[in-house]
This record gives C-alpha cells, sequence and structure tokens, in this order.
C-alpha cells in the first residue's frame, strides 16, 4: 500500500510539476516561520539568571500624591527617582543591592594613535558586580572608599580593552571618558544575555553597556541618563541639581534578597522610609503603596514575552 502511495505522488508530481515545486516551497516556508517563531518565544521567556532569579528582586515605589495615575496596571511608576535610590542605598541594611542608570561617554586614550568612540555606560556601586555576577577578566571592583571619595575609577569591557589595549593588563592604566581622566580597576567578560532584565525600561533586547563607573559620580559630573524620564506632575528644572531633588523616575534599582525573612525585612524597611518621607510631605495619598519583584516577576510585569507571542506559539 505504501508503495502504492509513492507511485501516486510520482504521478502526480509529473502531472503537475509547478503546482507540485510551490506546494513543497510553501510547507517549506510554513515550517520555517513555526521553528523560528519557536525559537524566538524560547529565547524570549528563558530565565536569564536561573540560580538566582528568586533572590534578585527590582522595588517600585508610588511616589505620586492622591489621585494620580501611571500607565502600569498596579498604578506604580517603573523606575525610582535620583533621590528615593540613593536613600534606599544608604538605609541601614546589610542586603546587597545597587541602584543604576545608562549613560555614555566618548572614549579615547588621548592620543592622536585611537580615535574616540562613544560607547554606552552603567553607573552602578560596586554591589551591581556581585548581584549579576559578573566576571572579571582582569582586576576587581572599585572598592567603597574610591566610589565615595576617589570615583574616578572604571571597569571596562573585555572588547574595549581589546580594542585599546590588544587584550593584555590594563588594570592600573587610564582611559579617558569625554574629557575625565579615569584609572581602569577592573576587565570584565563581555556580557552575552538574550533578555537586558535588569534595563527593560530601555529596551530588553538590546545591548550591554560597555563600562562601569560609580553611581558617586553622577552628580560631581552631571552625568545625563541615556534612558527614559517621566514624571507625574509639573516640576521646573533649574539644573542638574534640580533634577537630582525632583519627583521625576529615571534610575532602576536591584537589591539582593535571599530568603524570605530578607524580603520581608526589606519590605518593612521600604514601607519605613515611606512613611517618613511622608512626614516629610511627600508621598501625599492615603495608602503607601510599592511593589518588590523577582527576576521572574518583572520580566512577566514588563510583559517581554507579550501575550501575542503566546497565542502565536499556541
Amino acid at each position: 500500500m505504501f508503495l502504492h502511495y509513492i507511485d501516486l505522488s510520482i504521478r502526480s508530481i509529473k502531472s503537475t510539476p509547478v503546482i507540485s515545486v510551490l506546494m513543497v516551497f510553501a510547507i517549506a516556508i510554513g515550517i520555517g516561520l513555526t521553528m523560528t517563531s519557536l525559537s524566538v518565544f524560547h529565547m524570549m521567556s528563558m530565565d536569564p539568571i536561573p540560580h538566582k532569579s528568586q533572590a534578585i528582586h527590582f522595588p517600585q515605589l508610588n511616589i505620586m500624591d492622591e489621585g494620580g495615575e501611571w500607565h502600569t496596571d498596579d498604578n506604580i511608576p517603573y523606575q525610582l527617582t535620583y533621590q528615593d535610590a540613593i536613600n534606599l542605598y544608604n538605609a541601614d541594611a546589610d542586603f546587597p543591592r545597587s541602584p543604576s542608570f545608562r549613560s555614555g561617554f566618548s572614549v579615547h586614550l588621548n592620543t592622536p594613535d585611537v580615535k574616540p568612540t562613544m560607547e554606552p555606560a552603567r553607573l552602578v556601586y560596586q554591589e551591581f558586580f556581585s548581584i549579576f555576577e559578573r566576571p572579571f577578566i582582569f582586576g576587581a571592583p572599585w572598592s567603597k572608599e574610591e566610589q565615595q571619595s576617589k570615583p574616578y575609577v572604571v571597569v571596562i569591557s573585555e572588547s574595549i580593552n581589546n580594542r585599546l589595549f590588544n587584550g593584555q593588563n590594563s588594570v592600573g592604566k587610564s582611559i579617558y571618558l569625554d574629557n575625565k581622566s579615569y584609572r581602569i580597576v577592573g576587565v570584565v567578560e563581555d556580557w552575552d544575555h538574550h533578555i537586558k532584565y535588569y534595563d527593560l525600561n530601555n529596551g530588553a533586547f538590546n545591548s550591554p553597556e560597555k563600562l562601569y563607573v560609580p553611581f558617586s559620580i553622577a552628580p560631581l559630573e552631571e552625568i545625563g541618563t541615556w534612558g527614559n524620564t517621566n514624571g507625574w506632575k509639573h516640576e521646573t528644572l533649574n539644573g542638574y541639581q534640580s533634577l537630582l531633588q525632583s519627583e521625576l523616575v529615571w534610575v532602576q534599582f536591584w537589591v539582593q534578597l535571599n530568603t524570605a525573612a530578607e524580603k520581608e525585612a526589606f519590605s518593612a524597611l521600604i514601607m519605613a522610609y515611606m512613611e517618613d518621607q511622608q512626614s516629610k510631605g511627600r508621598f501625599n495619598r492615603d495608602n503607601l503603596q510599592y511593589a518588590l519583584r523577582n527576576v521572574t516577576q518583572w520580566l512577566k510585569y514588563n510583559q517581554v514575552v507579550s501575550e501575542d507571542n503566546r497565542i502565536l506559539v499556541g
């Protein structure tokens, strides 16, 4: 019977060769598109840091006065204000945590031999590297003392180190970011992630930054953000310092909470902080509101994998 069907197929192809070829191509294209969609969906829905995704958390604060609205399902801004990020970082707690935001610099050696290139950078505190387990090829993160009193230090990526120093150990050498000299303290491997989960606000599938400088350098050099800045009320900004004191949200923040007890303790810290700020005239609302989501929850909250994609692959 099987041979009979084979014979019929051959006869059919010979009698209608053009249509048969078109049908084969159509089936092949359909299978190819289906496999591509499944592969993309698998990549988008993959846990980016499976051994730690339940421990790393992103806090959100509802900073708006009563009646204020935000374009999220729970009415809470995606990011933090600078003042809230700094205050939560400086709070009396032992949990590893770091604010961060995306920026960029013209990178050069202040010599005519190497052309400057504009490179994306991330401003972070030293804990960022341990939270996200960034592997160092040379050197190490800057120290607590350096990020507070000697912040003109930088961690560069492997690709920049290869371009500027031919892959050699560049720790202790200097590079220029715009017109300032920064001492290299470490070189990290290029970050090969499929989802930029630590900064979804600026693009879930964008390339990672190639430079890391201390967050504390921002007010000293008045470094602007390359990310999104949003607000909920009218404010007149008179320079960079007024931006730092404003209610505009533009800073991301991550904290590592390894146990349910640690998450409960940090939640209590957030609530105590919001109550303190409310007593000073902020958060003028009846019910104080915040959120504390781990990486998996954060990806879902930001709809990295949309319902349309889920329906598409069935």
